[in-house]
């Protein structure tokens, strides 16, 4: 009973801060952050509140830190779109009732050549955004919850500007850790001027599900274990209400209206993982994610494609997890 009423508050404040931050309608930047940090999260199209990242939790749920089995080094590199290269690496410390996490997330786009008239460029530039973030998650029994602050750096061309951001969540378990909910509300915070104006942050509010649903072993002399599980989240874009459809069809650019996004995994005998996802979205353009996940003893691989539909190209990302 304790528990309940401690889920039902959790999840009332979440609402609560839903509702206040729904107010501010602005367009967002830095959309690095809200992009999946490794290979498995982007292998399930990010329906990823309530799924068990390792420490890649620390961006998206970081409610689910404590949750976790053992503590873990997790490092992801993604080839995103328009040459755009994305680096991630975290570590989660796991203790009994609670954890703590440290993370690094970068995205560069280089070579952008510089023009202040037709003809020759007048060099390159860059464009730069960085995260340093630490979380800290407690659980108390099924129940668990978690809360990130980010320090930010942005630098396009010659300017510069830093700020703040804070993720927090809720997580719990049921059935015996067969089903889990969780709920969020990512990049609350805010930047200094880059020039003359703020950039915006993409914060969103998400809530979702994530269920083991089948549970079997393959006939014949050498059984084989096979687990599926299921994941769906709806995600709300908070501060995305002045953007133009034509910036929304391109999928460079986060949507304003809220989504369901849902994710497929196919576990082979604790060694080989199948993964897919797909978002019930009119406007996104990458609409499917593939990915392959490989463990051997404490080590975990992760590959994930992500098929773009407007000509923009394809999106690919590895990481490698360590646990410990």
């Amino acid at each position: 009973m304790k528990n309940f009423s401690l889920t039902l508050v959790a999840f009332g404040f979440l609402f609560f801060c839903y509702s206040t931050v729904f107010a501010q309608e602005f367009n967002s930047s830095l959309p690095f952050l809200n992009i999946g940090p490794d290979a498995y999260t982007l292998s399930l199209s990010e329906a990823r509140t309530a799924v068990l990242a390792g420490s890649a939790d620390l961006y998206t749920n970081p409610a689910n830190l404590a949750l976790e089995k053992r503590s873990n080094l997790d490092v992801s590199y993604t080839f995103w779109i328009a040459d755009t290269r994305i680096s991630h690496a975290s570590v989660n410390f796991k203790r009994k009732n609670d954890a703590i996490a440290f993370g690094v997330l970068t995205s560069t786009v280089s070579n952008i050549e510089s023009r202040q008239q037709p003809g020759a460029s007048n060099g390159t530039f860059s464009i730069q955004n960085f995260s340093i973030a630490t979380a800290y998650s407690r659980k108390f029994g099924p129940l668990s919850f978690g809360l990130n602050m980010m320090y930010l750096y942005e630098q396009f061309f010659q300017n510069s500007a830093t700020g703040y951001a804070m993720t927090g969540g809720t997580a719990l378990n049921l059935l015996n850790q067969r089903v889990r909910l969780g709920a969020a509300i990512r990049n609350v915070g805010n930047m200094s001027k880059l020039k003359e104006t703020k950039s915006k942050l993409p914060t969103t509010f998400s809530a979702g599900i994530h269920a083991k649903v089948i549970q079997f072993s393959t006939p014949g002399n050498a059984e084989i274990p096979v687990l599926i599980a299921v994941n769906s989240d709806y995600v709300k874009p908070l501060n995305e209400a002045n953007i133009t459809d034509s910036q929304q069809s391109s999928g460079l650019t986060p949507q304003t209206n809220g989504f369901v996004t849902s994710g497929l995994s196919v576990d082979i005998a604790q060694l080989i993982q199948l993964h897919g996802g797909y978002r019930f979205s009119k406007t996104t353009a990458r609409k499917m994610s593939f990915g392959l996940g490989i463990l051997a003893n404490d080590i975990q691989a992760d590959f994930a494609y992500v098929p773009f539909e407007t000509g923009f190209g394809n999106v690919y990302s590895v990481s490698f997890k360590y646990y410990f």
